[in-house]
């Protein structure tokens, strides 16, 4: 049986999301649970992170304990459903079903801004999330040279 209250459900953040500073802000009744990775997905940037499917490919990311009030500040956030979509896994590390989102459509491969690029690279050095995920999905974005690896993302936690 889970240990998971029933009001709460557990949510993946891959993006700016898996920033505790970032999430926090968003919804403060939010708790860290751990790390774990989606397989089928790959990391990608189209303007935003995003998760697309991808055989033989896994992802990681922070999976937090959220309430329904803050997957309905998510949903806004996230502006779903008219550009996410949600997906469930079953995460059998935690016993429960494990909810993430995914653009509904693909955007072009459009590099995302700095800060956010930077924001995102906080929260794996914060939760101990390969920052090699990072760097790959900025690789394959197109309009912008890498310019820095992942051990020059400065952000403040």
């Amino acid at each position: 049986m889970s240990s998971l209250s029933t009001a709460r459900k557990l949510y993946f953040a891959y993006g700016s999301n898996a920033n505790s500073l970032n999430m926090m802000h968003r919804c403060p009744r939010a708790i860290p649970v751990g790390i774990a990775q989606v397989k089928g997905y790959e990391m990608v940037f189209r303007g935003v992170a995003n998760l697309r499917k991808k055989k033989k490919s896994k992802s990681y990311g922070v999976v937090w304990s959220i309430t329904r009030k803050c997957e309905k500040t998510l949903d806004w956030h996230e502006e779903y459903p008219r550009v996410y979509v949600k997906v469930y896994v079953l995460n059998k590390k935690y016993g429960n079903l494990m909810m993430f989102y995914t653009l509904k459509a693909p955007l072009l491969k459009k590099y995302p801004a700095d800060n956010y690029n930077r924001c995102i690279a906080a929260g794996y050095k914060e939760f101990n999330i390969p920052e090699q995920q990072l760097d790959r999905a900025l690789e394959k974005s197109e309009g912008k040279t890498l310019q820095y690896t992942a051990s020059n993302y400065d952000y403040k936690i």
